[in-house]
């Protein structure tokens, strides 16, 4: 036995020794990066070839926060922080309520958030997200309320791109609860909740064929485009299907109609898009895979950014396990839902598993071709 616990102690050390080496060189390999990024675009974005200002708002500079503090890299996150202060967020710019909203004011709550879990809290991420969300707010002053894509940070021009003929887009209005969610927790307005919310409610409500959200959404009624629909989880829907889950999770369990919706969202996914591919050419191996629906017809066609859906399901999976044991310790009540949920996340998992491997699969026989 005591040879036995000898091995395990020399395996574990060992282990851990090449863990500390691997976190020491991806953090060479982050401060690389990042030092070049400062050199070349300190508080900018780059274009890459030319180098210049990607609107002057610093996503980079924003994305990288919460990993300088994760890292300890203190002496480059007090060169952003600096660089922060002096991002103006009041300027004649037009921006992608969706991309703005995902990466800058997320990046700024993650980054408060952070230095709450490290125990050196800084009103500065917080209050610059406040200034920003301030002036994203205005993207939801429509006739009921749907988001439009594009606004103006200055004055609060609102438009929706020409591409999709003036609707809104189902993964860029179903993609700021959880920032917007956050932020009305970490701030007590209210106001945050609501907006973001309500769009929530407008799409329970919308008539769906299939049980499926329509990729387009006409803003002005708040109806599903009634042709040109396609229903995927690919491109303009995927982030949709993430947020529900996730902020049923960030609201720690309390917003019970995102998990309603997601639950609802993947039997009909599995229903209608879910298919069997045996591939006859190598070996009749057996994958899975979510096709589209085409105004009523399946494609048979997933894309690479798709195959999130795994790390999805897994999260659910993972997420009813530790409600089933808050349930056993007497400290949480389960809803229906929840349980509904615990009963579906051993075939959820196992779908998880399959899918991956055949987005794995279908990755190394891509560079096979």
């Amino acid at each position: 036995n005591n040879n036995n616990n000898n091995n395990n102690n020399n395996n574990n050390e060992a282990i851990a020794h090449v863990l500390s080496e691997k976190a020491h060189e991806i953090k060479m390999a982050f401060a690389n990066a990042w030092h070049g990024y400062a050199k070349k675009a300190i508080g900018q974005d780059i274009r890459v070839l030319p180098g210049d200002s990607w609107g002057g708002l610093g996503a980079t500079l924003i994305d990288a926060l919460d990993t300088l503090m994760l890292m300890g890299l203190n002496e480059e996150l007090e060169q952003a922080r600096r660089n922060l202060e002096k991002i103006n967020f009041n300027i004649d710019l037009q921006v992608s309520f969706f991309e703005t909203t995902i990466r800058h004011l997320g990046g700024l709550i993650g980054a408060y958030e952070m230095s709450l879990a490290l125990n050196k809290p800084d009103t500065l991420y917080l209050n610059k997200a406040i200034e920003l969300a301030d002036r994203l707010l205005p993207a939801f002053a429509t006739t009921k309320g749907i988001p439009k894509s594009l606004v103006n940070l200055a004055n609060g021009e609102l438009k929706n791109y020409g591409w999709t003929k003036d609707r809104s887009v189902l993964a860029e209005v179903g993609s700021n609860q959880m920032e917007l969610f956050t932020l009305a927790h970490l701030t007590s307005n209210a106001i945050y909740y609501h907006k973001s919310k309500q769009v929530y409610d407008l799409l329970a409500q919308m008539e769906k064929p299939f049980g499926l959200y329509g990729r387009l959404i006409e803003t002005d009624t708040a109806q599903f485009a009634s042709n040109e629909q396609v229903y995927s989880i690919g491109a303009m829907s995927d982030s949709f299907y993430e947020y529900l889950l996730k902020t049923w999770i960030v609201t720690d369990y309390e917003y019970k109609d995102g998990l309603h919706m997601y639950l609802d969202s993947i039997d009909n996914l599995n229903r209608h898009l879910l298919r069997l591919v045996v591939d006859a050419k190598r070996d009749n191996r057996k994958f899975l895979f979510y096709g589209e629906l085409w105004f009523g017809r399946f494609r048979g066609r997933m894309e690479e950014l798709s195959c999130f859906m795994p790390g999805l399901l897994a999260l659910g999976y993972f997420h009813s396990t530790l409600r089933e044991k808050d349930s056993s310790k007497a400290e949480a009540r389960l809803s229906t839902d929840e349980l509904r949920l615990i009963q579906s996340r051993d075939t959820h998992l196992k779908l998880a598993h399959t899918l991956l491997e055949s987005c794995v699969s279908v990755l190394s026989f891509s560079f096979l071709i």
